[in-house]
């Protein structure tokens, strides 16, 4: 069972993605993009109901359900054009839009359609760790269709290992963007 703090995440979570979908979708691609530019906070919502001690079924089928429409709408996104907008849409992160220097997750997205589509390099360039997090919710994701089509889990893992592999993808992001912020900032470069 959720505790009542992270039920509240995942709600608050939810509605503000649809909230935001439905704000930016005159189109389906608008959609999409829309969703995308979200993808942190609902990605960081599976995250917290699959590391959580026990997984549920009903937990595992909605972050099945979020992750499952995380790698489809990275499959049905067109790539990055050359000025790194997608589908010409401008940047939904608001640190970005208040400071013009990129957030710790800006160009996740970016990497993330670029990997869908086979495009390796490209997606190195807009973000390094993009492959490691895309990888990392995949395996997440695979994870949690084992668990819904056999009621066991592929791999268990403990409540602490569960908390160790998030607190350290969240310290390694954190880390990977004060060095590019110092780096863009020192070299007055724009991203």
């Amino acid at each position: 069972m959720l505790s009542r703090r992270r039920r509240q995440i995942f709600w608050t979570t939810g509605s503000s993605l649809l909230e935001s979908c439905h704000e930016r979708a005159a189109t389906p691609l608008k959609l999409l993009a829309a969703f995308t530019g979200l993808w942190q906070h609902s990605a960081a919502a599976a995250l917290i109901i699959m590391t959580s001690q026990r997984l549920p079924r009903n937990n595992a089928a909605i972050a099945e359900c979020l992750l499952t429409a995380l790698f489809a709408a990275c499959f049905l996104l067109p790539t990055p054009g050359s000025d790194g907008r997608i589908a010409h849409l401008p940047s939904v992160c608001p640190f970005y839009n208040l400071t013009g220097l990129p957030c710790p997750g800006c160009g996740l997205t970016r990497s993330f359609v670029c990997l869908a589509h086979g495009q390796w390099q490209e997606a190195l360039h807009w973000h390094p760790l993009g492959w490691v997090v895309f990888f990392g919710l995949a395996v997440f994701w695979l994870r949690n269709g084992y668990f819904l089509a056999f009621g066991r889990l592929l791999f268990p893992l403990s409540p602490n290992t569960g908390r160790w592999i998030s607190y350290a993808g969240a310290a390694a992001l954190l880390c990977f963007g004060a060095l590019r912020i110092g780096w863009l900032t020192l070299h007055h470069l724009r991203f």
